[in-house]
C-alpha cells in the first residue's frame, strides 16, 4: 500500500518517482522528508539522513560493510567484521 500526502505522484520520462510533500510507503514503514531528505524506517519523523527503528541494518554481503567518514579529514573507510567478530576498516573512496 503506497499513500502520498498531499501531493500528485508522477514517474518521469526517465523513470525518476517524483512525490511532492513526501513519500509514504505502508504507513510508517518507509518515509522520506522532502524539507530534509532524511530517510525514516518504521518512523514517521527521521532524525538523520538515515533513520532505522524497531530493527537491525543488516549488510550480508561479504566485503560490503559501513563507510564512514574521518572525523577529523577527508578520508572514508568501510568498517567490516570477521567471523570472530573482530572490527577492520579499510581505506575507500569516499562516496
Amino acid at each position: 500500500q503506497m499513500c502520498i500526502r498531499d501531493r500528485i505522484m508522477t514517474i518521469s520520462e526517465t523513470g525518476n518517482l517524483n512525490v511532492g510533500q513526501g513519500l509514504f510507503i505502508k504507513s510508517n514503514a518507509l518515509v522520506v522528508n522532502p524539507q530534509t531528505a532524511n530517510v525514516g524506517i518504521g518512523t514517521v519523523m527521521p532524525n538523520a539522513k538515515l533513520q532505522v527503528v524497531g530493527g537491525d541494518v543488516a549488510i550480508t554481503t561479504q566485503g560490503n560493510g559501513i563507510i564512514l567518514r574521518a572525523t577529523d579529514g577527508t578520508n572514508c573507510f568501510r568498517l567490516t567484521v570477521n567471523n570472530t567478530g573482530a572490527i577492520s576498516t579499510t581505506p575507500v573512496t569516499c562516496p
